[in-house]
């Protein structure tokens, strides 16, 4: 199961999985470029809640630790009581075909990659004073109809005493139930209480073929930074991975003051967000990240079969990204021990020209050139710096 935080709101931190929500109002009156634009460049601000990051950053983050974006389509956050007066399923569905065409051009795919479409809808889009499931599964499958070929969707997103998940379950076409853990599965003063929740959301997405996640999970009613609230946190995410959970993403790790309620988050920082105010308290963070270290799982890259095949045949072989295998960071396909450093450390000058040097060399095989592709410019065969390419580069016609 993938550990990892809803709400991107200092930064990614390098867990296994991480959603970032569009929070603010995207008009689906403007050009597609115009979308793009906004969508990968503005960032959310209020009184007290602030994302200071854009989905642009975001991204390069997850790129440069091997984290998985979840980006969840806030429509009815943008718009409130008035969603579905503002924005109708095939315009939202218009918005979503535009980011998941941004995601592929920044080198994401279905297994890296999620989208999602709402949160807490139940709020929002009401009818007769109660959810109104039926509109819900009409956004949802018009986005999944616009985006699926390249994500899975994931719908409803909300608490699990909100929304009429066997209705959903039925009625939509997206893969995968999210589910928010949060106040659903407690009270106050006693915070487990209704702990069974998690169970019956993964019986209920069995009986609809569908996968579950947990799209924002937490201690809702004890401190995270206290032993039992933490303690809760750790056994939400343990409960979710014994029921095959997709995924768990505990809410807002990182506060600002302004937002800061005294229960979830277990870094508070200043408003602009570049002081953490109770590092004092940072054990139950450290342990938060080294449960995750320990129980989460890992994307495995993969490089596309065909570049793998030639690669082969030409005699320079590459395989898969694996967490600790060395990757070049940033190149994208080429891991060789000798040429590279672990994913998420810096790349070095000589690394990177390293890696062109067997670039080239599959280039100048693959235009019938063998003979010149026999050399050893920046690295020999054992991996030791050769002293000599600066003669060996002048000497090349």
């Amino acid at each position: 199961m993938y550990c990892g935080h809803d709400h991107t709101t200092k930064e990614v931190i390098p867990v296994n999985i991480v959603c970032h929500r569009i929070d603010f109002a995207i008009n689906p009156s403007l050009t597609d470029e115009q979308i793009r634009y906004y969508l990968a460049y503005d960032k959310y601000y209020d009184e007290t809640y602030t994302v200071p990051k854009s989905l642009f950053e975001i991204l390069n983050q997850c790129i440069l630790f091997n984290v998985i974006p979840v980006i969840n389509l806030n429509a009815c956050w943008w718009y409130k009581d008035q969603t579905v007066s503002k924005i109708s399923p095939s315009q939202l569905a218009r918005i979503a075909r535009i980011l998941a065409n941004y995601l592929l051009f920044r080198g994401f795919s279905k297994k890296t990659a999620y989208i999602s479409i709402f949160n807490e809808p139940s709020k929002f889009i009401r009818k007769n004073n109660s959810a109104d499931n039926a509109k819900i599964a009409e956004y949802t499958n018009a986005v999944h109809d616009a985006v699926s070929a390249d994500f899975d969707i994931v719908y409803g997103n909300d608490e699990w005493n909100c929304l009429d998940w066997n209705y959903l379950g039925e009625n939509c076409k997206a893969k995968i139930m999210g589910v928010h853990h949060l106040s659903s599965i407690g009270e106050w003063g006693e915070p487990r209480k209704y702990w069974d929740n998690i169970m019956y959301a993964k019986t209920v997405a069995n009986i609809w073929d569908k996968e579950v996640a947990g799209t924002e999970c937490g201690s809702w009613f004890t401190s995270y930074n206290s032993a039992d609230g933490h303690k809760i946190n750790l056994d939400i995410m343990k409960e979710c991975k014994r029921y095959e959970y997709l995924f768990c993403l505990i809410v807002m790790i990182d506060v600002n003051q302004g937002d800061y309620n005294g229960i979830v988050g277990y870094r508070v920082w200043n408003p602009q967000f570049s002081q953490w105010l109770n590092e004092n308290q940072r054990v139950y963070f450290d342990d938060w990240i080294n449960f995750i270290k320990r129980e989460g799982t890992s994307i495995m890259y993969e490089a596309p079969q065909k570049l793998q095949a030639i690669a082969n045949f030409l005699g320079f072989p590459i395989g898969n990204y694996e967490p600790e295998l060395p990757v070049v960071t940033g190149i994208g396909f080429w891991q060789n021990a000798n040429y590279a450093h672990k994913r998420g450390q810096s790349m070095l000058k000589a690394d990177f020209d390293a890696t062109f040097e067997k670039l080239i060399k599959m280039i100048l095989t693959l235009t019938g050139n063998q003979e010149l592709a026999d050399f050893e410019c920046y690295y020999r065969q054992d991996g030791s710096w050769n002293p000599e390419w600066q003669k060996f580069a002048k000497n090349v016609k």
